[in-house]
């Protein structure tokens, strides 16, 4: 997921003191940080992709036809499956081939996943144009969360790829169960009980005394510490255990040695993990941003589908309805979609019309989560949004954007690498024997090393 530039990026912060005068100021901020490539005028625009989706907004921000056009240029998603890297594969491939590529078989538009983004997006790995080269200034990007921003700014502090949903996530908690062990629903006192470890530990000891557990699996907690991380994953080729994953290993054992998480074994993506958002799952909470609420939880509750992405809640029957959101004990993100252009590109200009009209335009924003219910990076379009109303049926009226608000604007500094969706997803499997009592602590985390080095062979203990 990297690339840099032909041309080297200035460093706005090694720029020489100027007087605190207007005209130094506007001198400072109208100096061209790089040369804009010349957009070659392709006819063809080929887009890398793991699915269609980016047709959908292609029609609705472009005005790309049925015959997928947009003007006198074709439009040719190039689609392969994320599983067994398959996507990554074939990107890696076909950028490697840029330069001997037929015009109009040049890759243009790169789609990326927040998991693997920082793949192509480092100065090193030189294979996508920085936003200033495609003419994607300061200003266009200055309304887009920092949190967002941080993911796809290269060592040069250049920003390489934007992404359209702002994926800080919410704890999404059961109120009746709350009512019981808690003696409140109220957002605000459950974020004051849970807004410390501390405070969950207690929150999850009250759940046991009332039989329920505070999460299925502790992977629903394992997100929360290790995106939110600053030490990076496979740092100089060593792939140490991390803070982040030290403190949710411990943490996630004494929970899972106090009987107060359902599954201690348990995975992600499973059909229990999915039945255990039920009405009679006895599971207190679940954790993700707009795609995991929306696209997962509210069908996961028992709601009658109706087909069209609303849900109808039958009394006795499920627990839509039943639950609340907060930002909890740590801010966090998980996921999201970015947009990148490949070097070599000859379509530079509509590839940076297509991003700018998605992601540096606030009304394009307020139309994506119109489309998706995406919550998007441009803060102007999320402040437009939150006072229209975001209030969801699945969490009993309660206005969700406020809570998607805080999470973006709370998320640290965090080390994101190229190992990370490896660490996370591609490990689900090793964790179990250890919550169990199997296995020892320097057991898993050799077994969690080990099953990193096989996806990775350059990373080394």
């Amino acid at each position: 997921c990297g690339d840099s530039n032909e041309t080297p990026a200035t460093d706005d912060t090694q720029t020489e003191e100027t007087t605190d005068t207007e005209e130094a100021t506007e001198e400072t901020e109208e100096a061209p940080a790089v040369d804009v490539v010349e957009d070659g005028g392709g006819k063809v625009l080929n887009i890398y992709a793991w699915n269609e989706d980016v047709k959908k907004q292609l029609t609705e921000f472009m005005g790309m036809t049925d015959d997928d056009m947009i003007g006198d240029v074709k439009v040719n998603v190039v689609v392969n499956a994320q599983a067994d890297n398959v996507f990554t594969d074939k990107l890696t491939e076909a950028l490697k081939n840029q330069d001997g590529a037929a015009d109009d078989d040049k890759v243009d538009l790169v789609l990326l996943d927040a998991g693997f983004a920082k793949r192509y997006t480092t100065a090193a790995a030189d294979v996508l144009y920085t936003l200033p080269e495609i003419g994607i200034t300061d200003a266009d990007v200055a309304d887009i969360y920092d949190s967002s921003k941080r993911l796809t700014t290269d060592e040069n502090g250049q920003l390489r790829a934007l992404g359209f949903q702002a994926t800080g996530c919410g704890v999404y908690y059961r109120t009746d169960y709350a009512e019981e062990a808690l003696g409140t629903s109220d957002p605000a006192e459950v974020q004051q009980m849970m807004s410390t470890w501390d405070g969950v530990k207690d929150v999850a000891s009250k759940l046991k005394d009332k039989g329920y557990y505070l999460v299925d699996t502790p992977i629903d907690l394992e997100y929360i510490y290790v995106n939110d991380d600053t030490t990076e994953i496979g740092a100089d080729n060593k792939i140490s255990f991390t803070p982040g994953f030290e403190a949710w290993l411990d943490f996630s054992k004494e929970l899972a040695d106090a009987g107060e998480i359902k599954r201690p074994a348990g995975k992600y993506w499973e059909d229990d993990w999915y039945a255990d958002a039920q009405l009679d799952g006895k599971v207190f909470m679940y954790s993700g941003p707009g795609w995991f609420l929306n696209g997962c939880l509210q069908g996961w509750t028992g709601a009658q589908d109706n087909g069209d992405g609303t849900y109808t809640h039958v009394d006795g029957k499920d627990s839509f309805g039943l639950w609340k959101a907060i930002v909890g004990p740590q801010a966090y993100w998980w996921g999201g979609t970015y947009f990148g252009v490949a070097k070599g590109s000859d379509n530079t200009g509509l590839c940076a019309d297509i991003i700018k009209a998605i992601i540096c335009d606030p009304e394009g924003g307020v139309k994506q989560f119109d489309i998706d219910g995406s919550f998007p990076t441009n803060k102007q379009a999320a402040e437009k949004l939150i006072s229209q109303g975001g209030e969801m049926d699945v969490l009993g009226g309660q206005n969700i954007l406020e809570v998607y608000a805080e999470a973006n604007e709370s998320i640290g500094d965090y080390a994101a690498s190229m190992y990370d969706v490896s660490a996370l997803e591609g490990t689900f499997g090793v964790w179990g024997d250890y919550f169990t009592g199997k296995i020892d602590k320097d057991t898993v985390i050799s077994n969690w090393q080990d099953e990193m080095i096989k996806a990775y062979p350059n990373l080394e203990k």
